[in-house]
């Protein structure tokens, strides 16, 4: 409880930092029943929202003691940009989420995985990506890899499942292109 209380801290410090006309206030509305009535809120003089940032902490935490789902690395960064957005008076900000540099699939548990490599590096790295697939396919465990196209690798492993192939092809590729890690 402590750790989650300084992060809700640390995380409205952030957002206050970046949008220094929100401030912190306890939240009344002229309607009784009004979901956020005296909790802590931040607010803005050029807008009318009320943002209680404990909520998605709390949301986020309970989701994964229950493993519903994994934690996205900028979950918490995405969430930010948005309240300052909104604190700044701005209706929506557009943050992009951001294509990951591997991405491994399969249809069933037969062994064979599509793997989406992102097209910068399919294009601006062609060459290492062959070299990458040439040392996939000597790989223990590994039956075939082949560059089916540009930005896709079709790879026969019965043995390795999606995520071990795809901790070895980010592995790989951020030892040898070390703008990517």
């Amino acid at each position: 409880m402590t750790l989650l209380d300084g992060f809700v801290s640390y995380l409205g410090q952030v957002i206050t930092a970046h949008a220094p006309e929100a401030a912190w206030q306890v939240a009344h509305h002229r309607i009784k029943a009004y979901r956020l009535q005296n909790h802590p809120v931040l607010a803005s003089p050029l807008t009318d929202s009320h943002i209680f940032t404990p909520v998605v902490v709390s949301v986020t935490a309970n989701r994964l003691r229950s493993g519903v789902d994994p934690l996205r690395e900028d979950e918490f960064t995405v969430y930010a940009v948005a309240v300052i957005g909104r604190l700044r008076g701005q209706d929506e900000v557009d943050v992009a989420e951001p294509e990951p540099l591997v991405e491994v699939g399969s249809d069933d548990d037969d062994g064979v995985f599509d793997v989406g490599l992102r097209e910068d590096i399919a294009h601006e790295h062609s060459r290492k990506v062959d070299r990458l697939v040439a040392e996939l396919a000597q790989q223990p465990g590994i039956i075939s890899a082949f560059r089916e196209d540009r930005e896709v690798l079709l790879v026969t492993a019965p043995d390795w499942d999606a995520e071990d192939l795809q901790r070895w092809v980010l592995n790989w590729l951020t030892a040898r292109l070390p703008a990517l890690a």
